[in-house]
């Protein structure tokens, strides 16, 4: 989804919280097969939200699959977790990964999001020769995640 040239394999800055206006932090990994890659922000809340491709998230002793081959057609997966934690993803096929950090301490049980449990909603179906119709994902918000800063 990403096509910058200037993206590398392994850690991407995109924004940052104290210069670019959007008061969070949010970066892109690139990872290959047998990647391996720990978050080390544990002051913040974070949502890890896969892109594209295969990953495996291990957390406070659980392990968490997501597998997501286009990011227009398949359902998302995202860890949202909140300051104090540190998960460590594994890449079992290449894979972009979206890392998004906001300040915010308070504490909240670890979510895992997945098409069990995102919205997808549909609009503009039936109009203008369906020349609007497009899927909406809603992943968290204030109605599902209200104690999130993001």
């Amino acid at each position: 989804m990403f096509r910058y040239n200037d993206l590398q394999r392994g850690l991407n800055h995109l924004c940052n919280r104290n210069s670019d206006g959007m008061y969070m932090d949010v970066d892109i990994y690139i990872g290959k097969a047998g990647d391996v890659f720990s978050s080390d922000e544990c002051t913040m809340e974070t949502a890890i939200l896969l892109i594209r491709g295969h990953i495996k998230i291990e957390l406070e002793g659980k392990v968490y699959e997501g597998i997501r081959n286009s990011e227009f057609f398949d359902a998302a997966s995202c860890m949202h977790t909140c300051c104090g934690k540190k998960a460590k993803i594994i890449c079992i096929d290449n894979s972009e990964i979206l890392i998004q950090k906001i300040e915010n301490n308070k504490v909240f049980d670890t979510v895992f999001y997945n098409v069990s449990n995102i919205s997808r909603q549909i609009f503009g179906e039936g109009k203008l020769a369906i020349t609007t119709k497009r899927i909406v994902t809603t992943i968290f918000d204030d109605s599902n995640a209200p104690y999130s800063n993001m």
